[in-house]
């Protein structure tokens, strides 16, 4: 202490006034030697006279600190390719803050054996990290949060105290904080309080980082990060109540297939959407839940499908419609697990990118979906805030430990990404949410962990009731995920609320065909749950349904084909006779573009399978 104290004594009065101005000390003026030390040795006083260092001094001063020893210039300029004249102005000005000291060399004219020493009182506060190290500490953090044990190791503090804002300040980010962000909540001499207060109760621990800038980080101690995150409401809002959308996305993709098929989606010469399609298609999708406690616009959806589908390389675009097949997924439509997992890679590895098909669904990046999906599938029973800990610890562990100086502003970025990760993992099904809590759905565990099929379930109360009308009655949360998407695979959503109303239809039945679903899957669905018995006549009439329906496919020449051919005679001699330019057999017909929308509606009041511009790939 007597060296630092002499040292101080002997600073210039501009250099004096300086070092106070750095410190934060009022009047520095007036202020003595022995109150610049008294501030400096504290963290948030080496805080403060660091803070400005350059990153040379940085440089510097960590391979003395590291080292724990001294160096001479010489030394220096060969560890660290510094010249002499940049070591001497680097020294000067580390000297001025009293963080070191140099012992001259008098038997030579030159500095090079001048040495370079850290006050000891200076080196007791450094606890300095390298960005490798402090990587794994986040690690360790992040692999410490336990869902299970929020009351172990309690942290009890008054809401009005210094120590409950530090704890508050690291719980918003996940259990890491600078001591920059510490003083804009606190002022300065509470904050050195407060720290030394839980340091000693081992409940944090201090760090230095002098990289690109000199920064002071508080971590918390691991055994506290799961108690912390407990305390403290998550910074990402999540809905009330119950929120489990099941396959409902699948079933929004099903319809986005009927409704392009059976009615075309056409565009205008402005390369937009025809209203008319893009409205019918909106209409045609259910209701899901988002993060924000709201339900998607169909609109957004319907976007979000075409997105979806595009990606998937189901549907193309050219320059008067869209065109849609089915065949690479035929055989997973029926297994919608199966479905899910190509849905879901599309999703967060998009190919291919076209301005008419926003998602108009933020997608989050892989990276983010992959840490939150391994840390739920692995561990259940986690909060929205300790999950979202656990996301910006694994963020914080990958970025370089200067990027982590400005936390407010990247956490701002991450809450947003991990906002979107979790809307679509509650889009896709893959997660549900009571609350506050997230949970890996039936349809979650079946993706990600394999664990059902529909014959594993025979013996789940049977809850779905049948009308002698056809129309079946849901309880959605009774009933899981598979069953519900095959049931409402092969019916029309009537009203969809706690109990889902649908009817099972001609065209309903007809249309899971055409896409190539299993009807015996859907039956036996409906067998396995039906709490009454089958009207007797389901299955005769569904054999009926689908052998004598006519099918009418519209192909780009235009060529139209009847699997009836008296359909195309009723055109040909009916009010419609202008749009057949062609006879080519009984069964097939070139028509006039200009006349499709009115074939199309003549097709529908037949109650016709119809498929427009479909295969075509």
């Amino acid at each position: 202490m007597k060296r630092i104290s002499n040292n101080a004594a002997t600073l210039s009065d501009s250099n004096k006034i300086k070092l106070a101005s750095i410190l934060k000390i009022q009047k520095p003026r007036n202020t003595k030697s022995s109150d610049i030390i008294s501030h400096l040795l504290t963290y948030t006083g080496l805080d403060a006279a660091l803070s400005e260092c350059s990153r040379d001094e940085l440089m510097v001063l960590r391979l003395l600190v590291t080292t724990g020893r001294s160096f001479t210039f010489r030394d220096i300029e060969k560890e660290l390719d510094l010249s002499i004249p940049e070591i001497e102005k680097i020294s000067d000005s580390l000297s001025s803050r009293l963080v070191v000291y140099v012992l001259k060399n008098r038997q030579l004219l030159n500095n090079k054996l001048d040495k370079v020493f850290v006050y000891p009182e200076v080196a007791e506060l450094f606890a300095p990290i390298s960005g490798k190290e402090l990587k794994k500490k986040l690690q360790s953090l992040s692999g410490s949060i336990n869902p299970g044990q929020e009351t172990a190791a309690k942290l009890k503090f008054s809401p009005r105290s210094n120590a409950f804002a530090l704890l508050s300040l690291l719980a918003e980010n996940g259990g890491i904080t600078t001591l920059d962000e510490l003083t804009k909540k606190i002022p300065l001499a509470s904050a050195e309080k407060v720290l030394h207060e839980l340091e000693e109760k081992g409940i944090i621990s201090i760090f230095h980082s002098m990289e690109k800038r000199f920064i002071t980080f508080i971590l918390i101690d691991k055994r506290y990060i799961t108690p912390l995150l407990a305390m403290y409401p998550s910074p990402v809002p999540a809905p009330e109540g119950f929120t489990h959308n099941r396959y409902k996305l699948l079933y929004s993709l099903l319809k986005t297939y009927d409704v392009i098929t059976g009615y075309g989606l056409f565009l205008t010469q402005n390369r937009e959407f025809r209203k008319i399609d893009f409205s019918r298609l909106s209409t045609a999708m259910p209701q899901l839940e988002t993060m924000s406690g709201k339900t998607l616009s169909r609109s957004h959806l319907a976007s979000f499908c075409l997105y979806i589908l595009y990606q998937m390389e189901l549907l193309s675009i050219s320059r008067e419609n869209v065109s849609i097949n089915f065949k690479p997924v035929e055989e997973q439509l029926s297994r919608p697990a199966s479905f899910l997992k190509i849905v879901m890679d599309a999703i967060i590895t998009p190919t291919q990118k076209d301005p008419l098909l926003e998602p108009q669904v933020e997608i989050p990046d892989k990276e983010t979906v992959t840490v939150i999906r391994d840390r739920v599938t692995k561990q259940p029973g986690h909060s929205i805030a300790s999950l979202f800990s656990i996301y910006q610890l694994e963020a914080y562990a990958s970025l370089m430990i200067y990027d982590l100086s400005d936390l407010p502003s990247l956490n701002e970025s991450l809450a947003r990404e991990f906002s979107h990760a979790m809307n679509l993992f509650l889009l896709t099904g893959v997660f549900a949410l009571d609350d506050n809590m997230v949970i890996l759905s039936d349809a979650g565990m079946e993706l990600y962990r394999h664990s059902r099929n529909i014959d594993d379930v025979k013996e789940t109360p049977k809850t779905i009731y049948i009308n002698p009308d056809f129309t079946v009655m849901i309880p959605s949360r009774e009933v899981s995920s598979d069953i519900q998407y095959h049931i409402l695979a092969h019916t029309d959503i009537i009203q969809d609320d706690m109990i889902i109303h649908a009817r099972i239809t001609r065209q309903s039945i007809l249309k899971a065909q055409q896409r190539g679903m299993d009807q015996d899957v859907f039956l036996h669905s409906l067998e396995l749950y039906a709490k009454n018995k089958i009207p007797q006549n389901l299955n005769f009439q569904l054999r009926e349904w689908v052998t004598k329906t006519l099918r009418v496919q519209i192909r780009r020449a235009i060529l139209l084909h009847s699997s009836d051919p008296e359909f195309i005679d009723e055109i040909t001699e009916g009010k419609l006779k202008p749009a057949i330019e062609k006879r080519i057999t009984q069964h097939y017909a070139i028509i006039n573009p200009d006349y499709l929308d009115r074939i199309i509606k003549a097709s529908h009041k037949k109650e016709a399978v119809i498929s427009i511009f479909e295969d075509e790939s």
